[in-house]
């Protein structure tokens, strides 16, 4: 193995590592989300409940505009 080759090797492990540890911490933080109460998630995530439901409420008018 060349010199090049080796540090390319050692690049695509490292990147495999890494993927590895990505996943890893992804698994990690769903599960930490699916255990969480729903005043956490209140208190955690506000805009995002705001976002959602304005939108409902705007297709639910939607819906009543077209009906009447």
């Amino acid at each position: 193995m060349t010199t090049i080759d080796k540090k390319i090797v050692s690049d695509e492990s490292r990147h495999d590592y890494d993927e590895v540890e990505f996943v890893h911490e992804a698994n990690a933080a769903t599960q930490k989300e699916h255990e969480m109460t729903l005043g956490r998630a209140l208190t955690a995530y506000p805009k995002a409940i705001m976002w959602s439901v304005l939108l409902s409420f705007a297709v639910v008018m939607e819906g009543y505009d077209t009906v009447g």
